[in-house]
C-alpha cells in the first residue's frame, strides 16, 4: 500500500472510524498522487512570481482570450472562465454548495462535512461511490425501474450482487411493504448492550436474512459492534455472545379500518349495476316514419324499425300499427267519411 494512502487512512480511522469501516478494499488503497494535479493545487496558493505547473498563453496577468469569446461570459473575468478548473471544482464553488446544504438542512447544523467533489453527472458520483465502498460480493440494493448502467458500475466493474426491490406499489405509492421486517430486541444490563432481533422481509426475496433465516445485531451505546444472519437450529456467535435460533411460528392477522370513502363507492357501484340492468331491460331501438301523399288527397305512411338481436322488431311493428290505426280512426276528418 502507497504511504499515502496509509496516512490516509490513519487520518480517516482516528476521525471517523465508521466510514473507514464502510470503505472498500480499493477504496483503502486510493491516495491522491503528488503528481502535476496536487502542484498544480500548491502552486495556485504559493506561486506569487511563477507557475510553471499550467500551459495556458496569459496577456500581463490576464488569461489571452478572444473578445468575441469573453463576450459570452458578461460579468466575469478571463481568469474566472479560461483557465483549467480544479479535478474537485472550483474551491469557491465547493464552499458555497457547502453553505447551501447547511442551509437546506438545519439538522446538520454544528456537523462536520467535507466540502462536495465536482463530478461530470450522476453516473460519474456513483462510480466514484462504487469504488470507495463496494466489494465483490456485496449486496447492493437497486430498484426495479433503474437505468441499465448501474448493472455496469457495480455489477460488472465491482462484482457486487445486486438485488432488485419493487419500487412502486400497486396503489401508485412508493412500496415500503417490500422492506418491511417485523423486529424486537432486548436489554442486556449487565453487558450495557441491546439486542436486536430481525426477520426476513414480508414481501418478496430478501437477499440480506433469507428466508427461515434471522438477523441478530449487538448494540452497545449507540454503535453496533456487529450483526448477522444465522440459520435455524445452528449455534452462531454475534458479539461476544452465543445466538441459537430454536423455531419458528407462523401467525396470521387481518386488519379493521375504516374509510370514508366507501360510501361513495358503493353508490357508484349500485349506479353502474342499475346502469347494466337498464341497458338490457330496455332495449335499443330506432323507428322512421316517412308520410307520402297521394293523388286521390290521401296520405300513405311508411315505417320502419331498427332494433338489437334482442328486439322483436315484427311484435312491435304490429303493436304499432294498431296503436296508430286506432288514433287515425278517431281523427275528424275520418269520422266525417264514416258517417
Amino acid at each position: 500500500m502507497n504511504k499515502l494512502a496509509e496516512e490516509l487512512n490513519k487520518t480517516i480511522q482516528k476521525n471517523a472510524p465508521n466510514v473507514f469501516e464502510m470503505f472498500s478494499s480499493m477504496g483503502k488503497e486510493l491516495y491522491f498522487p503528488k503528481g502535476i494535479l496536487s502542484q498544480s493545487a500548491e502552486a495556485k496558493q504559493k506561486a506569487t512570481r511563477y507557475n510553471a505547473t499550467i500551459g495556458i498563453a496569459k496577456e500581463g496577468t490576464e488569461a489571452m482570450h478572444l473578445p468575441s469569446v469573453m463576450k459570452q461570459f458578461s460579468g466575469h473575468l478571463p481568469n474566472e472562465v479560461l483557465p483549467y478548473a480544479p479535478s474537485t471544482g472550483k474551491p469557491e464553488l465547493r464552499k458555497k454548495w457547502r453553505e447551501e446544504i447547511y442551509r437546506k438542512n438545519p439538522g446538520m447544523e454544528g456537523k462536520d462535512i467535507s466540502l462536495p467533489i465536482v463530478t461530470s453527472g450522476i453516473t460519474h458520483g456513483l462510480s466514484l461511490a462504487a469504488d470507495l465502498f463496494i466489494d465483490k460480493d456485496d449486496v447492493v440494493l437497486l430498484p426495479d425501474q433503474a437505468w441499465g448502467n448501474y448493472n455496469m458500475i457495480f455489477g460488472v466493474r465491482h462484482g457486487a450482487n445486486i438485488v432488485r426491490y419493487n419500487f412502486f406499489s400497486a396503489d401508485d405509492g412508493f412500496d415500503i411493504e417490500g422492506f418491511r421486517r417485523y423486529e424486537g430486541f432486548f436489554e442486556l444490563p449487565g453487558l450495557g448492550q441491546t439486542v436486536r432481533l430481525i426477520g426476513s422481509a414480508i414481501n418478496g426475496v430478501d437477499e440480506i436474512i433469507p428466508e427461515g433465516n434471522i438477523a441478530v445485531s449487538v448494540i452497545e451505546g449507540n454503535e453496533e459492534i456487529d450483526f448477522k444472519a444465522i440459520e435455524m437450529g445452528t449455534p452462531n456467535p454475534v458479539g461476544g455472545l452465543e445466538f441459537t435460533f430454536l423455531e419458528e411460528s407462523s401467525f396470521s392477522g387481518f386488519q379493521v379500518s375504516r374509510d370514508p370513502a366507501n360510501v361513495l363507492i358503493w353508490i357508484a357501484s349500485i349506479l353502474f349495476m342499475l346502469g347494466i340492468c337498464a341497458v338490457f331491460y330496455f332495449p335499443y331501438r330506432q323507428v322512421w316514419v316517412l308520410t307520402q301523399p297521394s293523388s286521390q288527397g290521401s296520405s300513405r305512411l311508411l315505417i320502419r324499425i331498427r332494433g338489437s338481436r334482442i328486439f322483436n322488431s315484427g311484435s312491435e311493428l304490429n303493436t304499432l300499427f294498431k296503436q296508430l290505426e286506432k288514433k287515425l280512426s278517431k281523427h275528424p276528418k275520418n269520422e266525417k267519411k264514416g258517417k
